[in-house]
């Protein structure tokens, strides 16, 4: 490792640390939540078209390697060649299409079907200056241990097997194929279609749906305890009949206040934070990212970062900005490791 990623390192880490030292005193003294929740209408699309979009979502991307293969004439049940530089660079292509192919026509669904607005999708162009600056610090405070965690994992789990985990997709690719070319094109693919599309789907389109789920069982439950209070209220008419007797007595202006027991919460603004839905999210997030090595653990918990950051603004910038950053910094570093690779002669 030479001096310059030394440094970097070094840098990266001190401002991770202020970045964290600013967490605990706002958390811990100040008593202050990190990010204020953000009012928002629940978004009005369905478990139907949740389903509908993680379809399209897949469909595409299988059309895509499909069309690889019938131009190449590769059989269904063969591997892809991972020598053959020409189909990797169509495949990651192919890929990139039908990732922002299926986002347009989900996004294109949500609004005929339901005229859903790009606010509801988690697209909106309000407070990008805060937005931008979230996603930074977040980045800079999650980062650093979502890549302690993987590295521990692969120590891990070289430590049981005795062999190394396999490796990302994209790193195998690059260090069978050391092409400019490729790398150009995995780099498109990881920084900026897949972190856009994945942040999408994941936050706006599944974890909008499981809060407004959640919602409606918090809206549920508070109906069911006013009930009740109603009921118990009720029941004791005799003390309610006294109760009235003596507030008769007193004038209206001393009078205490009347009572919100068991009205319905403001279902905009979700406040403590709901958990539930960022670990569905996280959870099904991780799921799908199952062929990458041991990945795909970090991830999740990197995946409850980003899921807290759109529970808390109802955008999907500041998430966007730390998926982003995570993959352009591995790709960085598999450009680092490859570079040399792909000009040797």
């Amino acid at each position: 490792m030479n001096q310059t990623v030394l440094v970097t390192y070094a840098i990266f880490g001190a401002l991770s640390l202020s970045v964290w030292g600013f967490v605990v005193y706002r958390q811990w003294i100040l008593g202050l939540p990190l990010i204020e929740a953000e009012p928002r209408r629940d978004i009005p699309w369905r478990g139907t078209h949740v389903s509908v979009a993680f379809v399209v979502w897949l469909m595409l991307q299988t059309a895509g390697e499909l069309a690889i293969r019938w131009k190449y004439s590769i059989a269904a049940d063969e591997p892809l060649p991972t020598d053959n530089l020409e189909v990797k660079i169509l495949g990651v292509a192919a890929f990139s299409f039908a990732s922002v192919g299926s986002a347009i026509l989900i996004g294109t669904y949500l609004k005929i079907d339901l005229k859903a607005s790009l606010r509801d999708m988690g697209w909106s162009s309000s407070n990008i200056g805060r937005d931008v600056m979230t996603g930074i610090l977040a980045f800079l405070a999650i980062v650093p241990v979502v890549l302690t965690i993987h590295y521990l994992l692969v120590d891990a789990y070289h430590l049981v097997t005795g062999e190394d985990p396999a490796a990302h997709p994209i790193a195998r690719d690059s260090q069978l194929n050391p092409s400019p070319q490729l790398l150009i094109g995995h780099a498109f693919s990881a920084v900026l279609v897949a972190p856009v599309v994945e942040e999408f789907i994941f936050r706006g389109v599944l974890q909008g749906w499981l809060e407004k789920l959640a919602h409606a069982t918090r809206a549920i439950e508070a109906k069911r305890e006013h009930q009740d209070f109603t009921a118990t209220s009720e029941s004791d008419s005799t003390n309610t009949l006294e109760q009235r007797t003596s507030l008769a007595a007193v004038p209206a202006d001393e009078q205490p206040p009347a009572t919100t027991t068991g009205s319905k919460p403001d279902e905009s603004i979700p406040e403590p934070p709901m958990i539930a839905p960022i670990i569905v999210s996280s959870l099904f997030f991780s799921f799908f990212h199952v062929g990458h090595g041991v990945a795909f653990v970090s991830l999740f918990f990197l995946s409850l970062v980003l899921g807290y950051l759109y529970q808390r603004t109802h955008r999907l910038l500041p998430s966007l900005i730390v998926h982003m950053g995570l993959n352009g910094l591995s790709m960085a570093n598999l450009w680092y490791v490859t570079a040399g690779k792909a000009v040797t002669p």
